[in-house]
């Protein structure tokens, strides 16, 4: 038996690159799943060119809404409420997921009750090409900083039980996510030791990792997460001068991995 998986695409000014962001879901080889776009609000053509793509498909079940532009985290919950798969999978407007993806991560959710989360290694693509590092997941780490990309595929029980995504986050929401739903009780994660999710780094500099005023928001919504979930950090013992702490001597080891020449020559022609 394969269970229905709900895609959320959000949109916001995608209208070149949706396309090729559906086309990847509409090639996986697991044939059971819907999909549902939300339009947050574009300021282009994006509201025809998703009419287009939905006559292009017309054997898939998508759903469309268009909404004012209120945000990645509402437009994903807007989308997620017309969803009723056992599972969820947030897919960006601009990204790419490879054809076996969304059925291995079934695959290992069905075999696995007490796993709520799976995932995969990841990379970039358009302007900047190569793995995209996270850190290794822990609950530990994981309240550090996020260790998982967007596009995991969840159990959509564990994402109502977490509440979905805090709509007064723009920056880190996805991350916030992670917290709350591994916070609960049979809430494992798994990431999948392949590359078979693609973000998109834009050649126009749009992407979200390069926004310039992302620093100072990234910074302010670090902060309303560590009020929000103060008692899980204090519970691993992560209070604000530990964490202070780790931060320094994360920054140190990281300059120096760095600073070797080697390591520099390396990255300089990767680029």
């Amino acid at each position: 038996m394969n269970p229905k998986v709900s895609i959320v695409i959000p949109v916001y000014n995608n209208s070149s690159l949706i396309d090729e962001t559906v086309q990847s879901v509409v090639s996986q080889d697991y044939s059971n799943f819907e999909i549902t776009i939300v339009n947050d609000g574009s300021t282009d053509n994006s509201d025809e060119t998703i009419k287009t793509i939905i006559g292009k498909y017309s054997n898939i079940v998508i759903k469309y809404i268009s909404q004012s532009n209120q945000g990645p985290s509402s437009a994903r919950n807007n989308g997620a409420k017309l969803c009723n798969g056992k599972y969820l999978l947030f897919l960006d407007g601009d990204d790419k997921i490879d054809p076996t993806y969304i059925r291995k991560c079934v695959q290992y959710l069905e075999e696995n009750s007490a796993v709520s989360i799976v995932y995969s290694e990841s990379a970039f693509f358009e302007a900047q090409n190569g793995p995209w590092i996270l850190p290794l997941y822990s609950q530990e780490q994981l309240l550090k900083e996020n260790c998982i990309h967007i596009s995991a595929v969840i159990r959509s029980e564990a994402f109502n039980n977490a509440g979905g995504f805090d709509e007064k986050l723009r920056y880190n929401e996805d991350w916030e996510l992670w917290i709350k739903i591994t916070s609960l009780s049979n809430s494992g994660v798994y990431k999948i030791p392949e590359t078979l999710f693609y973000y998109r780094k834009r050649t126009d500099g749009t992407s979200l990792t390069d926004q310039t005023d992302r620093n100072y928001s990234s910074e302010k919504s670090r902060i309303y997460i560590y009020n929000k979930h103060y008692h899980l950090y204090r519970k691993a013992g992560l209070g604000f001068n530990k964490l202070m702490s780790a931060t320094h001597e994360a920054y140190k080891y990281k300059k120096k991995y760095y600073n070797i020449w080697y390591k520099r020559l390396y990255y300089k022609f990767k680029r």
